[in-house]
């Protein structure tokens, strides 16, 4: 029989920076021993105690309800002087307080840009939530803070922190912990494998005192609710940072099976030898689940799942995958709607017609194996949804689709008499009205290169004619690969004495939706299918009268930035936000309106007497250098 080791199929998210870790999205996380080695409140007298992961405050009153718990940066073992390897810092938090609501901002104070915070997640008791920081470049940190604000007075505040690995004990099990028992991706032939508990004295390493690691679990009764010693491995001497189980080969387990197993730490017992598996003096560990997957082949990695590339690049998509026995067939499909219809694709053109080459493999001769789809020459309309499907003799299994975006401009409204689409995607512009009954007020007049749209000039704001622009249902922004909602930049001059809305349209409240307007501010406002906002915004008043640039940004995992205003020596005002969190977006129910925004089917919030000119949407985010560049094309 073959020896499998299950660890290979796994991607190692796990990459310390100091003594936390890297997740999966690529956010540090901190481990319990930083938390534990927390230094404290500093704006007041009471003191922070962090057990494992829990954090008390007792005994503290603030005029304004706010706490600054900071990080020693001199005490080298309790955070790392630097993130270069990771997007930034993030933390998931219950609030634990019986009584009102808990707010958790991050800080750091760096270097090169000085003070930087997180937006503030404000957290009902009993609930939970994640506050992230993202941190551009690699940047000496001087210190970390986490800032605790409550709703009400407290005598007493209580939160824990979530997804941090306690390592006083065993930790980091291969296989995964899957306390739910949902994710059927363990082989039925397993090879167990853990990290040995660490201690801080001062530097992180193996606890010393660890002579053996005994296991137990219910392999030979799964229904049995009690685990029962299965064996035991030598810690090493010096003790070994990991171990496995058994020490060589693998387990046969019974595919899709509910299994739990646990390890304890058999420690010395000063007279040379070791504790029993049954001493309550040893360390024991959590009981991890996990469920084993059928024979059927099982994708453990899916292609990455959103790709974007200019035209002509080559995109590469690869799907790693273990089947017990070779697969028989294997085919890649393309979605070009969102999902709703698939198409199987073969070697040569692509169906989409754009001219590019599509050329699949298989690779079944080394570990991990593979599926790899090539588009060659991508061009536009290659956009949509990618999949895999490989079956054996068992069955088949699939790969999560995975989103390509071709990146280019995918809206350009120049309004030179028009409302026409002058991108090449031909989501021309129709002119409507709030009364359907009566006349449209959109008219012309000389705009910054030619003409620019005039909006509503003849009627006041309560009048029933209120006009605006509806776009197709396949304008842009849109909810699909490359439809510049998971990436995208925002483009216009607007001149106006009022506020509104320059676009936008929304799904039932709390879903999808966005917008860009003016008032005192200018903002665009993204929000996905769970009410999650992402929103970009600059202090900068627009509605005077004169012309303004207004321009947005934002990409998944990337910076926001909102800008507007006027070109000065250091570039064009704007404003920093937090990066773009990964999102599920539903389908937009109704059109992008240009000069208002379709709420639910309702039009509202309309530009009345407005100007717009020169209206542009890329499906990716700019450059700073690039958004000034296009600035500088207009005279103003």
């Amino acid at each position: 029989m073959k020896t499998l080791s299950l660890w290979v199929m796994w991607v190692a998210v796990v990459a310390c920076v100091w003594g936390g870790f890297i997740d999966e999205d690529g956010y540090y996380l901190m481990d319990s021993l930083e938390l534990s080695a927390f230094n404290g409140a500093t704006s007041d007298t009471g003191k922070l105690t962090i057990n494992g992961a829990d954090g008390i405050i007792s005994g503290i009153s603030s005029a304004a309800n706010s706490w600054w718990l900071q990080f020693e940066r001199l005490d080298g073992s309790k955070l790392p002087s630097d993130l270069s390897g990771a997007k930034g810092w993030k933390l998931s938090f219950k609030n634990t307080s019986p009584v009102g609501a808990l707010q958790l901002i991050l800080a750091v104070s760096t270097q090169v840009n000085g003070w930087q915070a997180s937006s503030g997640v404000w957290v009902e008791p009993g609930q939970t939530g994640t506050v992230y920081l993202d941190i551009e470049g690699p940047e000496v940190m001087w210190n970390y803070w986490i800032i605790a604000s409550v709703s009400a007075d407290h005598d007493v505040l209580t939160f824990t922190a979530l997804n941090v690995e306690d390592k006083s004990r065993p930790w980091n099990p291969l296989p995964k912990d899957d306390p739910g028992a949902l994710n059927a991706v363990v082989l039925p032939e397993v090879v167990l494998q853990w990290n040995t508990a660490m201690v801080k004295d001062p530097i992180e390493r193996p606890n010393p005192n660890v002579r053996k690691h005994y296991i137990f679990a219910n392999f030979e009764a799964p229904d049995d609710p009690n685990l029962v010693y299965i064996g035991q491995v030598d810690a090493g001497d010096p003790v070994a940072p990991t171990a496995r189980y058994p020490e060589t080969g693998s387990l046969l387990l019974q595919p899709l099976t509910v299994y739990r197993w646990q390890v304890v730490h058999g420690l010395d017992d000063g007279q040379g030898g070791v504790l029993a598996y049954d001493d309550p003096n040893n360390i024991v560990g959590d009981i991890w689940t996990f469920k084993t997957a059928s024979y059927e082949p099982v994708v453990t990695k899916n292609p990455q799942q959103y790709t974007a590339a200019f035209p002509g690049e080559e995109v590469v998509l690869t799907a790693e995958f273990f089947s017990l026995t070779d697969i028989a067939d294997y085919q890649w499909f393309w979605s070009n709607d969102n999902g709703a219809t698939y198409i199987a694709l073969a070697d040569g053109e692509h169906p989409s017609g754009s001219g590019s080459m599509v050329s699949f493999a298989l690779d079944q001769t080394d570990r991990p194996k593979t599926t790899t789809l090539r588009i060659s020459g991508v061009q536009p309309g290659d956009d949509g949804w990618y999949y895999c499907a490989l079956s054996n003799v068992e069955g088949s299994g699939e790969s999560i689709p995975a989103g390509v975006a071709v990146k280019r401009r995918v809206a350009y409204y120049p309004f030179d008499g028009t409302l026409e689409d002058a991108s090449g995607e031909n989501n021309h512009g129709q002119a409507g009205t709030a009364d359907p009954s009566g006349t449209t007020d959109i008219t012309f007049d000389a705009g910054l290169l030619g003409s620019a749209v005039v909006l509503n000039a003849s009627y006041g704001p309560d009048d029933p004619n209120q006009s605006y622009i509806e776009l197709p249902a396949t304008g842009y922004p849109k909810v699909a690969p490359g439809g510049a909602m998971e990436a995208g930049t925002f483009i216009c001059w607007i001149k106006t004495n009022d506020q509104g809305r320059i676009m936008g349209s929304l799904n039932s409240p709390g879903s999808t939706a966005f917008t860009a307007g003016v008032d005192n501010n200018v903002d665009v406002f993204i929000r996905d299918a769970n009410g999650q906002v992402n929103e970009m915004a600059v202090n900068h008043n627009a509605a005077d009268g004169q012309w303004h640039f207004v321009a947005a940004r934002w990409e998944v995992g990337g910076t926001k930035r909102a800008y507007a205003g006027t070109l000065t020596e250091n570039g064009i005002s704007s404003a920093v936000q937090d990066g773009l969190k990964e999102a599920t977006y539903a389908t937009l129910q109704y059109p992008m309106l240009i000069g208002a925004q379709n709420n639910g089917g309702v039009p509202e919030a309309f530009l009345t007497n407005a100007m717009l000119d020169e209206l542009q949407i890329y499906n990716y985010a700019l450059s700073d250098e690039e958004i000034a560049d296009i600035y500088l094309t207009f005279p103003i």
